[in-house]
């Protein structure tokens, strides 16, 4: 199953470093790449029910974080 990723544009006066305020719809789109599923993961595993992006720190608005710093 592909899953396209798209990278919206900002435009002047757009909050680029508070990613909890959404911009408008008729912000540029592009194509940024394609993320394919391709094989079911048995959830019932205790390792495999969460997705780990990274174990560092991301640099992401919001008070996100990534990987091992949720523990």
């Amino acid at each position: 199953m592909p899953i396209g990723v798209f990278v919206q544009i900002a435009e002047a006066g757009d909050d680029v470093g508070d990613a909890s305020v959404l911009w408008p719809d008729n912000r540029t789109k592009i194509p940024f790449g394609t993320i394919t599923l391709t094989t079911r993961v048995d959830d019932q595993v205790p390792d495999r029910r969460c997705v780990r992006t990274s174990t560092r720190s991301a640099a992401v608005g919001g008070g996100a974080v990534f990987g091992d710093e949720r523990r």
